[in-house]
């Protein structure tokens, strides 16, 4: 990854993400003074990446009319697991050149505001508001309506703080997980009709065969109870032959399906994972959306073991976007552009002397579920979008770094690129 600096070997307690919005001052036209405009932003770290819209509108409403700035900041995709912000900080200055520089980042602070959280249509998103009836909304409306203005530049600069352990998902917000079985499953009723006495129906599987209980299929399983009831010859049917699965997947996807509990295989993959979902929605089980969360969760704390290896990541990310995976495909495509970016682009094109390289290149060209974009133009556009931030990190104690501070002590580190 490339950086500007890099101090310490440790992970950093905090990490700000600074976007400066440049906006230039128009007086109005013929006494329409009523305009609105939104930049995007993209905050990257490691396994997270969150895309975040800035708004700025004027109007001109109320009687007397008076001009009155709106500036606020929300969340612009939803998704299951994601870290929170600790603090949101809005600054504004006026620079007197009519180009903008990033470099003059250091121009003199003109106002500077807290926001304050706001409640948004849904209640995982985050947004955050600058108060209407503050003295920063006075100085930004005063900036934007003065005369002697038009023609300059005013740079929005928004602070987001997170504190590091936020980005350590926990998935604890997932809905509908399956529980594991039991330790002692003597006496629990659901697991007595797994027993082989009761077994009166025989499914083939790839590597052997396994007795079942007929009735036990028919009231937990939409597809047995179809097969069972379609015609006389299902009700009498004594086998069902699935010759593509191993008889161990099949197994516990038949104790998911009767007793409501699942045990996740100790050498889980992609590639097991496929074949656990593919049984899944061949069976048809009851509460089958549960077995598919709580695999696809499984897979994200497994990727979060170890994400150095680039190959490994790549292998997830097509099985992600796949199977519609949207947590597991978002957490692989930004430790990619964390990461990985400037290898996975030299080493996944269709130019690419490895034959298994370009195949995977090929897989993520293409759209997704419902003509999404590919993940290739995904990466890329997390990539554009994270480059518009600088970051600073905090190792140790309080941060105390603000937007207009350079890093003065051994503690802040600042890193303006990713890679």
């Amino acid at each position: 990854m490339g950086s500007v600096m890099k101090v310490y070997d440790e992970d950093p307690t905090e990490i700000t993400f600074i976007y400066d919005w440049p906006v230039q001052i128009f007086q109005p036209v013929n006494g329409f003074n009523v305009f609105g405009d939104t930049e995007t932003f993209c905050t990257n770290y490691r396994s997270a990446s969150h895309e975040w819209m800035v708004h700025l509108y004027r109007t001109n409403f109320g009687v007397p009319s008076r001009p009155r700035i709106h500036l606020y900041l929300e969340q612009s995709r939803v998704i299951t697991a994601h870290p929170s912000p600790k603090e949101c900080k809005f600054s504004f200055r006026l620079l007197d050149d009519t180009h903008y520089d990033a470099s003059l980042h250091l121009r003199l602070l003109i106002g500077k505001i807290t926001a304050v959280r706001s409640v948004t249509t849904f209640s995982s998103m985050d947004s955050f508001r600058v108060p209407r009836d503050s003295q920063f909304v006075e100085s930004l409306t005063q900036c934007f309506t003065n005369q002697s203005n038009s023609g300059k530049t005013i740079v929005i600069t928004v602070d987001l703080l997170f504190n590091t352990e936020s980005f350590n998902l926990g998935f604890s917000s997932w809905m509908s997980m399956v529980p594991a079985p039991p330790v002692d499953t003597t006496n629990d009723f659901r697991f007595k009709v797994l027993s082989s006495e009761d077994a009166d129906f025989t499914i083939h599987c790839r590597d052997g065969d396994l007795k079942i209980s007929k009735s036990a299929l028919f009231l937990s399983s939409d597809y047995f109870r179809f097969l069972f009831t379609a015609n006389d010859e299902g009700l009498m049917s004594k086998e069902q032959s699935v010759p593509d699965y191993n008889l161990e997947s099949v197994r516990k996807v038949l104790v998911f399906m009767i007793t409501g509990t699942f045990e996740m295989p100790g050498n889980l993959s992609p590639e097991l994972a496929r074949e656990l979902i593919d049984i899944a929605m061949h069976f048809k089980p009851l509460n089958r959306d549960a077995l598919r969360n709580t695999i696809h969760r499984a897979l994200c704390k497994l990727l979060l073991q170890d994400f150095s290896i680039l190959d490994k990541i790549v292998h997830f990310l097509v099985f992600a976007h796949e199977m519609n995976l949207s947590q597991l495909k978002v957490m692989c495509m930004s430790i990619i552009v964390y990461e990985h970016y400037k290898r996975f682009k030299q080493e996944y094109n269709e130019e690419s002397p490895n034959a298994d390289h370009r195949a995977l290149h090929e897989r993520l060209r293409r759209s997704g579920f419902l003509l999404t974009v590919s993940p290739l133009s995904r990466i890329d556009s997390i990539r554009r979008q994270s480059l518009k931030c600088r970051r600073v990190f905090r190792y140790g104690g309080k941060s105390n770094l603000n937007s207009f501070q350079v890093p003065r002590n051994s503690n802040d580190t600042m890193w303006n690129d990713v890679d």
